[in-house]
């Protein structure tokens, strides 16, 4: 109840408060001072930086890494509570590249299965499309508690982003499949250990049961993945890249074809973590794995 008051206030705050000044107060002054009181959430960030990375940084290096994840953290947040009523002043400083694969994807006619991730900041992808004219979904798993996940909803809802459920699963799944049929997009954040039901494959140094939706849903429909991304640039600028759709030959066999799939949407997740590393969210829990040898693919199979 508490949570769900202070969230709305805050949301309504951004229409009085210009954001270049929350910007000065909250990402500029606070974010640094911050970093001495984040705890767990700064364990939690190097330790995962020292499993993906090991000795190939200097822990000096990692620190630094953590402390622009922090602020970039701190950015996002302030972006995307901002968004909910002055989205298209955040549009403005955005630049799209690749948006051609999106159109020719559009005109198949069978949806399109949009990749991202936990970085940059990738809460404001579904509105920004919307905003663009592109009929985006993206899946959600909203809090438990009712009066919050009513509270973001109305959230996402004036912002301009149209989410899927992902509780209960079956109806998550025939929304999913309507959107697809519909000739619309939907977005998976697909970078997180899945507790059940997952792939596993190596990811960013460790063995992660990785989330086999885009993959399923590529096969039942034969919607293209895309990789999307909503990286930053510089101080507040911001770029969506579209990748061209992910070539992958499959071999007829179901589950082997979910496997490569769930792969190479891991790779390409990857690669751009360790391009961008300080824009990934390296703050999960679920992501702490120990390093282990490279499964066999009867092993990759989690039933």
């Amino acid at each position: 109840m508490i949570g769900a008051i202070g969230f709305r206030a805050i949301v309504r705050a951004t229409r009085i408060v210009p954001m270049g000044l929350s910007r000065l107060l909250f990402v500029k002054l606070l974010s640094p001072l911050a970093w001495p009181f984040a705890g767990k959430y700064r364990r939690k960030m190097l330790d995962n930086l020292d499993l993906s990375y090991g000795d190939d940084l200097t822990p000096q290096q990692k620190e630094r890494i953590a402390k622009r994840v922090l602020k970039n953290m701190f950015q996002g947040f302030l972006e995307t509570i901002y968004s909910t009523y002055s989205l298209p002043r955040i549009m403005s400083k955005l630049r799209w590249e690749g948006e051609e694969h999106l159109r020719e994807a559009m005109r198949e006619g069978k949806g399109i299965i949009a990749v991202s991730a936990h970085l940059g900041n990738f809460t404001l992808i579904g509105g920004v499309m919307r905003r663009r004219g592109y009929p985006c979904w993206v899946i959600i798993k909203d809090p438990k508690h009712p009066r919050m996940a009513q509270v973001f909803e109305r959230f996402r809802r004036i912002q301009g982003t149209r989410s899927i459920p992902a509780d209960p699963p079956m109806r998550c799944q025939r929304e999913i499949m309507r959107t697809l049929r519909r000739g619309e997009i939907v977005l998976f954040v697909s970078d997180e250990n899945q507790k059940k039901g997952g792939i596993l494959i190596d990811f960013m140094g460790r063995r992660m049961a990785m989330p086999p939706g885009p993959a399923f849903y590529h096969l039942r429909t034969g919607a293209p993945i895309l990789p999307v991304f909503l990286l930053r640039e510089g101080e507040d600028g911001l770029r969506l890249l579209i990748e061209p759709p992910l070539q992958v030959p499959l071999q007829g066999d179901k589950d082997k074809d979910l496997y490569t799939i769930t792969r190479e949407v891991t790779r390409k997740i990857e690669s751009f973590i360790r391009r961008y590393p300080d824009q990934w969210h390296w703050v999960s829990k679920r992501r702490i794995r120990t390093r282990t040898r490279r499964p066999s693919f009867e092993e990759s199979l989690q039933r």
